[in-house]
């Protein structure tokens, strides 16, 4: 794998006990009002009584649900008064509905966790505590932090590695090895689909569905390691071009839907897949490659461990030409989902105590491990806590481990994009569906590659004034 690396990004950042700006204003206490699931009754949390902490999470998981609790009881046994915890466990969009309304309200929780873009977009609002006091100790890598003005407001917990998972032993009896170039994973998929000529496997998926953003999400690092740009911001964000039709990147973008176009030939259909649709074919040994966060393994090594888990295995995305050319990064996008605490709500110094405690302790390691290397630490020396090695799944496979902390740092959030960051890119970009639009139909051969790029960049132009009001 050390062939595809270009560069080593990752820095470690000391953060000192800065005030953010706007950030200290007190509000009202209690924070009741949103409903949930109350351990305790739902106290107002009125000065002397009982102190109530609500967290709101779009946690899933039963296993990270009952580890929160949990981590909550363990602190507050060592808090020197009374406090109780609300949790709601609501769906991502819902968290955020619930968030934006309750700033709205005054009636806000005092702990929160989503994905980094929020934590940015409400700490430039100056909603957000400061979080720098309980970081300043803490190893967080640059790239994963979110800074706004002097502090930083976002702890956070995991990041999510997109891999290209593969039958290894597919690979094997077809005689290759993963690509490291675009021109390789073509000849591979050439190789393997002779191979698996007569069977019911295909060489690998290609994501082409224009209702969802995991389109973009899916395919924006062969746009980024190719040099591809949507927007460019002024220095003051003020001003915003559109440049995506625009060379060089009008040519670059036209050079991934080529090659995506291409990648295709060999790929299911797969014009309504969903985000569960890339573990499941997988799974179902449909596909001998799929890209995903490492849920395809954790799942193969619960149900096969001896079979398809043994056999699945981890490669980085085949560098685009600029890449390959030294022009550009090994980069990738990757999520960040982590916990922020907003400044208006009734405990915010209790809430930041809790948090700290569950990020500092084995409840940490616990969280990660309720799927097993799908939930990757973004300080990957985490992963070498005896409390983390210890895990059946994660003792069977440190070829993965070693994968993560090799490409772990390659990650570009969503607001690195641009520079200056736009709090509204990815509804820009992303949820109006313009660019995974544009993606599916380079994909489909739906539009000529060029015709789609400039159908997207006019798209961009059209919506862009309503994102700037």
């Amino acid at each position: 794998m050390e062939e595809t690396r270009q560069s080593n990004r990752r820095k470690f950042v000391q953060l000192t006990g800065t005030t953010l700006a706007g950030a200290g204003v007190s509000g009202l206490a209690g924070c009741t009002g949103l409903g949930g699931d109350s351990q305790d009754g739902g106290n107002s949390g009125d000065e002397g009584g009982t102190q109530t902490i609500q967290v709101i999470t779009d946690h899933s998981s039963p296993e990270i649900q009952e580890t929160l609790r949990n981590a909550f009881d363990d602190w507050a046994s060592t808090v020197d008064q009374d406090v109780e915890a609300e949790f709601l466990f609501r769906g991502f969009d819902e968290v955020v509905q619930t968030l934006q309304r309750s700033f709205e309200t005054g009636d806000i929780p005092e702990v929160a966790f989503l994905n980094s873009e929020w934590a940015w977009r409400f700490g430039e609002q100056g909603r957000l505590a400061d979080m720098s006091d309980r970081l300043q100790d803490q190893s967080i890598p640059e790239q994963y932090q979110v800074e706004v003005g002097d502090g930083s407001v976002f702890w956070p917990h995991d990041i999510g590695v997109m891999t290209m998972w593969h039958r290894g032993d597919v690979y094997d009896a077809a005689g290759i090895q993963p690509a490291t170039t675009w021109d390789e994973q073509l000849s591979n998929m050439e190789t393997l689909s002779s191979h698996l000529e007569g069977e019911q496997m295909d060489p690998v998926l290609t994501f082409a569905n224009p209702n969802v953003g995991v389109t973009q999400y899916n395919y924006d690092a062969q746009m980024m390691m190719n040099g591809v740009s949507y927007l460019d911001p002024s220095d003051d964000a003020e001003e915003v071009d559109v440049v995506l039709d625009q060379e060089p990147n009008r040519e670059r973008a036209i050079e991934v839907l080529n090659y995506l176009n291409r990648m295709y030939q060999f790929s299911p259909e797969s014009t309504s897949y969903e985000w569960t649709d890339m573990v499941e074919v997988y799974m179902s040994e449909l596909v001998s490659t799929t890209y995903y966060t490492g849920r395809p393994l954790t799942q193969a090594m619960r149900q096969e461990p001896d079979g398809l888990g043994a056999n699945t295995r981890p490669a980085p995305y085949p560098q685009a030409p600029l890449t390959q050319e030294g022009e550009a990064d090994y980069q990738t996008v990757m999520t960040v989902g982590g916990f922020f605490c907003p400044a208006e709500s009734g405990n915010t110094e209790l809430a930041k105590d809790f948090v700290s405690h569950y990020m500092t302790t084995d409840w940490y390691v616990e969280s990660l491990l309720s799927v097993p290397l799908h939930n990757v630490p973004p300080d990957v020396s985490v992963m070498d806590k005896e409390s983390f090695q210890s895990n059946d799944i994660v003792s069977q496979r440190p070829d993965v481990v070693e994968y993560y902390k090799e490409y772990a740092d390659d990650g570009v959030l969503p607001i690195e994009r641009t520079d200056p960051p736009l709090p509204y890119y990815f509804d820009l970009t992303m949820y109006t569906y313009i660019i995974p639009t544009m993606i599916a139909e380079g994909i489909t051969g739906r539009k000529e590659p060029g015709q789609a790029v400039d159908d997207a960049a006019a798209e961009l132009r059209n919506t862009l004034p309503e994102f700037q009001e």
